[in-house]
């Protein structure tokens, strides 16, 4: 009895949780709280104060005032907030004057993608497979819709796919815009520079030609004889004058040729219009203005018609009218002007005295030639009205040299504003300056030029409107519908350029346009429309409109904790090679560093050769899952060698570890730094990297480049991970148990201590996170530096001062400053060498690049492992400062030669590093970054 009662029981528990797991239809997930059915009655969303029994819930009667009662039916379609109020019994509210507290029908579409269907869509007989694909809107049996989500689904992933491969190549070719915008802005700032060291120049020039121009103007007045006659006297004055009056007629006709040319062009576009309007318009359409404008425009055309004019001089002839005078057109002025005469020389009495007396004896004859003019005795020189051949050209030089320093200052304010000019993020639009797309819509072509201006062109003959000229950028949010073909704006923040000031509509403001930009594989106008009158909306598809979409925080950090796992590999392997040095039989030094160095021997190759070739081959993922497979591999090979007793296989397992901890090292800090905003990029790299606790291989992963790729950028990179290692980090990892065991703490003890270190940066990670970002990476290093070189020093000399352990306190002391140390590390080289070499190089050799550089931290560790066991067995304490030495030099190494990147977007790096000069090559000149 009492079994029966309680399988009774555990079915109605069934039933219920049965009963609760089973939503009312047409209600959606995110409404699913509402029906949970954990109450007899149910509460109207909008209004919780009604609460109704839930046998009503689709009882197909509309019983709350939003509706939510009814999600899987049509009884509730009327509501709209926008409705006139109408009498709706049984309610609060009294009216059907509500807002709809569902969206619509929820259709579960499994196969496909979930979706709401409008509530006036359900039983109206018509199978809605856009929206609702299962035809579960159509329960009511007018018509039977078939289940076509397999269908439909598995084409709606393939254009999906194909959305999602076009994006990326948008966003390649948007890397590619951000490279070339970068090229042209350095070109800018490298020519704003040039033209400061040519306006001095010129200027120089211009004052040169001053002096010349005021010594022969001097000279031209200093003559004693032939002040007049010859061509001189009135006739001269004469001459000039003539020249001058003649020269001011000439630019007057000129400016009346120009002007009458455009006004005959707006007479002749305004004829168009107008003769458009007369046969177009519509004579039943009670408009006066218009019938006023028709009758006016035909008067004209009757009167332009019967009236004769004069005929005009043509273009032709005035144009020849007004051509400078010269020998071949117009007239001759030289032959009424002074000749300079091979006599001349005679008319000058400086030609008479000897260079070096000239000047000094010029200034005293204007003082005698003036003191006898105010004195009476002589007459004061008359101008003849005519220069002589040498003032006229020292004054064309020195006219033409003053053009060419405006013209030099003009260019470069040009540039400064350029420079200054917002060309959207990361400079992208400036690569779009200059070119043009275009569209058919109707009568018209619409045309929008880059930053220039849009235009509406009649395909008519009716000549170009201006439809505005670029003004600004600005960024809204949009709301629009997903299309089949891809081409809409989408969801969220976009760039909108905005065109203003174009040609006034007729009796309307001035035209504008809104041009949003949506992202897109190629440069495209999709759509113009006329938002209201003389107001215009383009949607245009550009690479330049596309962004990463970055992950929100909480997807982030937990994404960073995967990579943590992965980069944790490496540490793994410190952690259990360190006790295991101690392990052997008394190894040699050179034992233990071949031991150790074998794991480099692997490393290097992996960043130089394997992973260059999988990151770009099978992609970042692809290329973590290989070296994850590789690196499986080589501990297998380590287990099965048993130990010390097969020396060879032991060693080749290592190497064949470190190949794969190469890999996957380098690629999860490039897929962090890749996939976090520059705001993050520091801490997202540093939670990874520190898993690591050893020689920090760049992020990225590329491969050689096909010419031998020159420093700066490349050396950068390389000598911040090689610096990484050679401050000692390695002997620090693989011999610490060795080291505390020197300084007298029992073997075992030692191991604790080392695990306790390694536990130690573990725990200092959270300080570098904030570091990282908020003090930047140029101070973690060489705040870093500075900690590990004072804890070197302290640990070579106390051994010095108290050798074979005779102090206890000083083997304290010593222990403590190897946590201190480690401190150092893990604030400075250890995490940010990975960041900074994660963020220098361009996308697309961003994995190649930081291989390479990845394997001077190979490197390094490889020098060191062999160095310091050596080292430590001959020097003792003393090797201590050589790597003392090491950090002390790295401080003006980074300082001088290491700008801070924190915060800046990845595409920022090539402005950052753009002190280089450009060469033909795109790849080697992504490579370089700097000279």
């Amino acid at each position: 009895m009492l079994h029966r009662r309680c399988c009774w029981a555990l079915f109605c528990a069934f039933s219920v949780l049965a009963a609760a797991g089973q939503l009312p239809r047409g209600v959606g997930p995110e409404f699913a709280s509402h029906y949970d059915g954990s109450s007899d009655s149910f509460a109207c969303i909008g209004d919780p104060s009604v609460k109704l029994d839930r046998g009503r819930i689709n009882d197909n009667s509309c019983d709350c005032a939003d509706g939510s009662d009814e999600p899987g039916t049509a009884a509730c379609a009327f509501i709209d907030a926008l409705s006139p109020e109408q009498p709706l019994p049984g309610t609060t509210s009294g009216s059907t004057n509500a807002t709809r507290a569902l969206p619509g029908f929820w259709c579960k579409n499994e196969g496909h993608v979930g979706a709401y269907v409008p509530f006036e869509y359900v039983n109206d007989g018509v199978c809605d497979y856009d929206v609702c694909c299962d035809g579960s809107e159509e329960f009511g049996g007018r018509v039977v819709c078939e289940n076509r989500c397999a269908v439909i689904g598995k084409e709606h992933r393939k254009l999906e796919e194909q959305k999602r491969l076009g994006r990326e190549q948008a966003l390649k070719k948007r890397a590619v815009m951000v490279a070339e915008a970068s090229q042209l802005r350095r070109r800018a700032e490298s020519r704003l520079a040039q033209l400061a060291g040519e306006i001095k120049t010129a200027e120089a020039k211009r004052d040169e030609a001053k002096r010349k121009l005021a010594e022969a103007e001097l000279a031209d007045k200093n003559r004693v004889v032939g002040g007049g006659g010859g061509a001189g006297g009135k006739l001269g004055v004469l001459v000039d004058l003539a020249r001058k009056r003649v020269d001011e007629l000439r630019a007057a006709l000129d400016a009346v040729r120009q002007h009458r040319t455009t006004l005959q062009g707006q007479v002749d576009e305004l004829k168009v219009i107008l003769s458009t309007l007369k046969t177009e318009y519509n004579p039943n359409f009670n408009d006066e203005g218009v019938k006023a404008a028709v009758k006016a425009y035909e008067d004209y055309a009757a009167r332009d018609g019967a009236s004769t004019t004069p005929e005009l001089t043509s273009d032709d002839e005035v144009i020849e009218l007004v051509k400078e005078d010269s020998a071949d057109s117009g007239i001759n002025w030289s032959e009424f002007e002074h000749q300079t005469e091979d006599t001349d020389i005679l008319l000058s009495l400086e030609a008479y005295l000897p260079e070096s007396l000239r000047k000094a004896i010029r200034g005293r004859m204007l003082d005698l030639r003036l003191w006898l003019v105010r004195n009476g005795i002589v007459a004061e020189k008359v101008s003849t009205g005519s220069e002589s051949q040498l003032v006229k050209a020292a004054r064309e030089a020195a006219d033409t040299a003053d053009r060419e320093v405006q013209d030099k200052i003009k260019e470069q304010e040009e540039q400064r504003t350029d420079l200054a000019k917002d060309y959207g993020p990361s400079d992208v639009l400036r690569a779009l300056r200059g070119r043009s797309i275009s569209i058919d819509s109707g009568e018209y072509t619409y045309e929008l030029n880059w930053l220039g201006q849009t235009f509406q062109k009649s395909k008519k003959g009716h000549g170009d409107t201006s439809m505005g000229e670029f003004s600004r950028i600005d960024r809204e949010e949009v709301d629009d519908e997903e299309r089949v073909d891809g081409k809409s704006l989408g969801k969220g923040m976009r760039m909108v350029l905005r065109y203003e000031d174009g040609l006034g509509c007729w009796n309307g403001p001035r035209r504008r346009t809104d041009v949003w930009l949506g992202c897109a594989e190629t440069e495209e106008l999709w759509r113009v429309t006329e938002a209201e009158k003389c107001v215009y909306k383009m949607e245009v598809g550009t690479p330049a409109a596309c962004e990463v979409v970055a992950m929100n925080s909480q997807n982030l950090n937990a994404l960073t904790l995967l990579l943590a796992v992965g980069a944790s590999t490496w540490g793994t392997s410190i952690g259990i090679v360190a006790p295991l040095l101690t392990a052997f039989k008394n190894p040699s030094a050179t034992s233990r560093g071949f031991f150790t160095a074998a794991y480099y021997l692997g490393a290097l190759p992996g960043h130089l050769l394997f992973g260059p070739y999988v990151a770009d081959r099978y992609g970042r993922r692809g290329g973590m899952l290989l070296g994850t497979l590789t690196l499986c591999f080589g501990g297998g090979i380590v287990f099965v060698a048993g130990g010390g007793e097969r020396m060879v296989m032991l060693l080749f397992g290592r190497w064949v570890t470190g190949l794969g901890c190469a890999v996957v090292a380098a690629l999860v800090a490039l897929y962090a730094a890749e996939v976090a905003t520059g705001a993050r990029r520091g801490r997202v790299v540093t939670g990874t990297e520190q898993q690591q606790s050893s020689p920090s291989p760049s992020p990225t992963s590329p491969s050689p480049s096909p010419s031998p790729p020159k420093p700066l950028l490349l050396l950068r990179a390389f000598t911040l991970q090689l610096m990484s290692q050679l401050c000692g980090a390695t002997a620090a990892k693989y011999y610490l148990p060795h080291l505390l065991h020197n300084l007298g703490l029992p073997a075992r003890t030692a191991l604790f201590a080392g695990a306790a270190e390694m536990t130690a940066k573990l725990l200092f990670t959270p300080l570098d996170m904030w570091a990282i970002d908020a003090l930047g990476r140029r101070f973690c290093l060489l705040a870093g530096c500075l900690v590990m070189a004072l804890s070197l020093l302290i640990n070579g000399t106390l051994p010095l001062l108290y050798p074979n352990n005779s102090s206890p306190l000083a083997d304290a002391i010593c222990v403590a400053f190897i946590f201190i140390y480690a401190f150092g590390y893990s604030f400075g080289l250890g995490p940010a060498s990975w960041v900074y070499s994660s963020e220098i190089f361009p996308t697309p050799v961003r994995a190649r690049g930081l291989n390479w550089a990845a394997s001077g931290g190979a490197l390094g560790s490889l020098i060191v492992s062999f160095i310091w066991p050596i080292g430590l067995a001959h020097l003792g304490s003393l090797v201590y400062f050589f790597f003392m030495a090491f950090n002390l030099a790295c401080v003006p190494i980074i300082y001088f030669f290491y700008p801070e990147t924190k915060g800046r977007p990845l595409e920022d790096m090539d402005a950052l590093f753009a002190d280089r000069p450009h060469t033909d090559s795109e790849e080697e000149d992504a490579l370089l970054g700097s000279t």
